[in-house]
């Protein structure tokens, strides 16, 4: 009796064998990775108060130096991030001159 049940077993083992083997199966994984979100933040609410100035303190042949002002730029991100930073004049063309240190107060 131990010789049939042990045939029996080897031959569901060995069908058994052969239907994984002979199966495969494709996977397919989708999805979207999007960059941490950034939230760059300036002291002061971004706002440089230059007090009150009369016109005749102005110089209008050239360039009329003002007290020196510093904000503090703060990013937090969600996630570590790589982050770069690029100045742009939103007044364009409002300065003394064009280079691309010196922004307008226009």
């Amino acid at each position: 009796m131990k010789s049939p049940n042990t045939l029996l077993a080897a031959l569901l083992l060995l069908s058994a064998s052969s239907a994984i083997a002979a199966s495969s199966v494709d996977l397919s994984v989708h999805g979207l990775i999007t960059p941490s979100a950034c939230e760059p933040g300036l002291s002061n609410g971004g706002n440089v108060d230059l007090g009150k100035l009369s016109a005749k303190d102005l110089n209008v042949e050239t360039t009329t130096n003002l007290q020196h002002h510093v904000l503090q730029l703060n990013v937090k991100c969600e996630a570590a991030t790589l982050l770069a930073l690029e100045p742009r004049d939103n007044r364009a063309g409002s300065g003394h001159d064009e280079t691309a240190e010196r922004f307008g107060l226009g």
